[in-house]
């Protein structure tokens, strides 16, 4: 594959997201999330996570059962952070 059709999963989901907002992005029993709201929840996840001190490098893990959380937190956990020296600013 040609390093240029290489896309991170935060570019990823923010193309979803921007070209489809209100497109369904999952399904998980009776709950949907759109594109925007999948998007959203990431945002937030990715700032907790860097609230917590998590950074570029860090190893996150999940462990529960088979749940729409797990999509969650993977995409949020592979969102860039502000890295310390480059300034602050908030997610999504």
């Amino acid at each position: 594959m040609p390093d240029d059709d290489v896309r991170l999963l935060g570019e990823i989901l923010d193309g979803w997201a921007g070209a489809t907002p209100d497109g369904e992005a999952l399904a998980y029993q009776d709950r949907k999330w759109t594109w925007r709201e999948l998007h959203d929840q990431v945002a937030r996840l990715s700032g907790a996570l860097s609230t917590a001190g998590i950074g570029r490098g860090d190893r996150v893990a999940f462990v529960d059962k088979n749940h729409s959380a797990c999509l969650q937190v993977t995409f949020a956990a592979a969102a860039p952070r502000p890295q310390p020296g480059m300034g602050c600013g908030s997610p999504g």
